[in-house]
């Protein structure tokens, strides 16, 4: 199965309201490619929030990234700021994730309806000296 059938399919599973849409972004870097996905924590069921420790709220998002090399899952660290318009940057604090053999990284950060925020990457596969950096907004809208 390719990462995004299975952040895809992870992400239904982990969505609690039918019809909710999402999009998986993704970036190549040499033999790696990094996909990174944020949603409003409110989308997790109740039973997977639980099982991962991630609490559900209207004010909490959650940014997962995985990596992959040649179509396999490898490890990496993460790194990252978030801000939106009114807010300074706030570092985010990532953990590991692992679901069946594949590792993420998620990391959890404040939101707000209507907000749009900045986030700011940096990736490191494999623990290696090359780290790679990504840019990406979201605007979150919460129920």
């Amino acid at each position: 199965m390719t990462l995004i059938r299975f952040l895809t399919a992870l992400l239904a599973a982990l969505c609690v309201a039918p019809g909710v849409a999402f999009s998986e972004q993704s970036e190549r870097h040499g033999d790696f490619e990094i996909h990174y996905n944020a949603i409003p924590t409110t989308w997790l069921s109740p039973e997977v929030a639980e099982r991962y420790g991630i609490p559900r709220s209207r004010v909490q998002g959650m940014l997962l990234v995985s990596v992959m090399e040649h179509d396999t899952p490898v490890t990496a660290s993460v790194r990252g700021q978030t801000r939106d318009s009114d807010d300074p940057a706030r570092d985010m604090d990532f953990r590991r994730l692992a679901i069946g053999e594949r590792t993420s990284q998620v990391a959890l950060f404040p939101i707000r309806d209507g907000a749009t925020m900045q986030f700011e990457l940096v990736v490191r596969p494999r623990m290696q000296d090359e780290s790679y950096s990504i840019r990406f907004r979201e605007t979150f809208h919460v129920e």
